[in-house]
């Protein structure tokens, strides 16, 4: 090949009208491997941009997990602590329900035995 066709093929000859600059049909002579090199390392950095943002999103992520299990935690400290206390509640419920239910049988049988000393003495008073 002669010096001519080999620099045709290193050079990318890229016409592009309507891009300022190049209104007027003006070649572009920009060797090709460094476009295609800048391009490379363009998209290189957007992949590292993309990798960095997927660590800052998996590290938000393990810490919003990580405050989601603080909050079950609460609550489930929560739910035993009023579990505790309907439990005393409930104990006191009982003790107040056996305490009257002594009391009205205390009463029912004073008041039996109330008949049956008025009924007695009605008579044998005659």
């Amino acid at each position: 090949m002669t010096k001519g066709a080999s620099a045709l093929f290193l050079f990318a000859t890229v016409v592009t009208p309507g891009v300022a600059g190049n209104e007027l049909g003006i070649v572009s002579s920009t060797p090709l491997d460094v476009r295609m090199g800048r391009l490379e390392g363009a998209y290189e950095q957007i992949s590292k941009r993309l990798d960095s943002i997927e660590v800052r999103l998996d590290r938000f992520d393990a810490k919003f997990d990580g405050r989601f299990d603080e909050v079950d935690a609460r609550f489930e400290r929560s739910e035993a602590k009023s579990d505790g206390k309907f439990d005393s509640v409930d104990r006191k419920f009982d003790a107040l329900r056996s305490e009257m239910t002594t009391q009205f049988r205390s009463i029912v049988a004073l008041i039996f035995g109330t008949w049956i000393t008025t009924v007695l003495a009605i008579f044998f008073h005659r």
